[in-house]
């Protein structure tokens, strides 16, 4: 991490303001994290669009180490829509995601965060479509919840769609 980025978690360290993991490398995160582990930092830690690495081998899913350090340190992973890192092939997989969050402790720090953008002047048409129909726009969220209650529980769906972001924002 470079000295300016010292500066910054220096500032913000005592404000409260949430610190994202999703574009950030492998290197960084973790030099976020020790540095503010040097510095005895409490900084809320959060990966607002990022899925799971072991699932879908893709750099801006997390690595099972990382996520499991949002996860300790009472932060929110938000699962990302986009197929690029939920799966090339089935919109299926987001359930896989779930299942692997839960088995990694994450139950109170899975969100949603689906990552919808306006991608219809989009310069890189390889991507296309970004989302698989249906889990395209906020409409997927009746579906999804439906599901996740169905495969998990009325529990962990509360949790996944509200409470853990709530629950995250009442803490900072």
């Amino acid at each position: 991490m470079k000295e300016d980025g010292k500066v910054l978690i220096d500032y913000i360290a005592d404000r409260r303001i949430a610190i994202d993991l999703s574009h950030t490398s492998d290197q960084l995160a973790y030099g976020i994290l020790n540095y503010a582990d040097q510095k005895n930092y409490k900084i809320p830690i959060i990966a607002s669009h990022s899925n799971y690495r072991s699932m879908q081998d893709k750099k801006r899913n997390l690595p099972d180490e990382l996520a499991k350090e949002v996860i300790k340190r009472k932060g929110l992973i938000g699962l990302n829509f986009i197929r690029e890192w939920l799966d090339e092939k089935s919109p299926e997989r987001l359930y896989d995601h779930i299942r692997h969050g839960l088995d990694l402790g994450a139950e109170d720090a899975i969100a949603y965060g689906a990552d919808f953008f306006y991608d219809k002047g989009h310069p890189d048409k390889s991507r296309y479509p970004f989302f698989f129909e249906g889990y395209d726009d906020a409409s997927a969220f009746n579906l999804i919840n439906s599901r996740v209650e169905k495969d998990f529980s009325t529990e962990i769906m509360e949790k996944i769609s509200y409470k853990n972001a709530l629950n995250f924002i009442e803490r900072i």
